[in-house]
């Protein structure tokens, strides 16, 4: 028999993901802007450094991987991806992850220009394969009423969490009880990335 507690579950399901999403679209706006202005210069995609649609409307089907820095609330310190240099070094790349049978509402956070991707091996957090059947590179993004949002690995099912010092990052049981304060440590923000742009040029106006 169905329960009015299963039907309460799925809806909690659907709108998570679709929380999801809205982060990732969010996170997007500053890429889909560098993609526009190059679209106004008459370059292509490839000439204009981005990786994204070319078009200025974002389609819901169309999948956008924006750059972005990870930081914690905590501290404001951004998570090193362990892999590249100097400014790259906390640079991210935001991938929502297909639905694979009754999984959606999953994300990866990927190394631009490597196959490598945020990864959480026996409790610690390393950069390691993207391979989206590999649950040690899916996150699930659990977002808050305040914009902060918890990043919990798929596989260990804990949270990144600020550690002890000002630089260290582990994981750490998720709050997922909506009648409780998330601590400040278990939260993140999806921050634009620290790297060189260009500005956003005026749209037409249609005479």
């Amino acid at each position: 028999m169905f329960k009015l507690k299963d039907l309460t579950s799925t809806i909690a399901s659907f709108t998570r993901a679709s929380l999801v999403r809205t982060h990732i679209a969010l996170c997007a706006v500053t890429l889909s802007g560098m993609a526009l202005s190059g679209i106004a210069k008459g370059e292509t995609n490839s000439e204009a450094g981005v990786n994204a649609p070319g078009s200025s409307l974002i389609l819901e089907q169309t999948q956008v991987n924006p750059l972005i820095s990870l930081r914690s609330l905590a501290t404001g310190v951004p998570l090193n991806n362990q892999v590249l240099a100097g400014d790259d070094k906390y640079v991210w790349q935001i991938s929502e992850v297909m639905p694979q049978g009754k999984t959606a509402g999953l994300t990866q956070f990927k190394v631009p220009g490597t196959a490598r991707c945020l990864y959480t091996l026996q409790g610690r957090i390393i950069s390691a394969n993207c391979d989206p059947f590999d649950n040690g590179s899916l996150w699930q993004v659990i977002p808050t009423t305040l914009g902060g949002v918890q990043i919990k690995s798929v596989r260990a099912q804990m949270c990144l969490s600020a550690g002890t010092s000002y630089d260290d990052f582990t994981l750490a049981p998720c709050q997922e009880d909506e009648r409780t304060l998330v601590p400040l440590k278990l939260l993140w923000v999806f921050a634009p990335a620290a790297v060189n742009a260009t500005l956003v040029p005026p749209l037409p106006i249609n005479e």
